[in-house]
């Protein structure tokens, strides 16, 4: 992967990347546990981690 090429050593993202326009729809948001598994998947020498994780954030139902 071109993150482990370019010797970064971690990799951080928030509990969401972007908000939608209309806080009641899902579009365009990015959850961050299914994101930083697939980075953890595909590289071989980054750490991934959050900046924040906020378990109010995900709609259960």
């Amino acid at each position: 992967m071109r993150v482990d090429r370019l010797g970064f050593d971690s990799v951080g993202i928030a509990d969401r990347y972007y908000y939608s326009p209309q806080p009641w729809s899902n579009d365009g948001i990015i959850e961050a546990s299914t994101l930083l598994t697939a980075i953890a998947v595909r590289t071989e020498s980054v750490t991934p981690g959050n900046y924040v994780l906020a378990a109010t954030f995900p709609n259960w139902q």
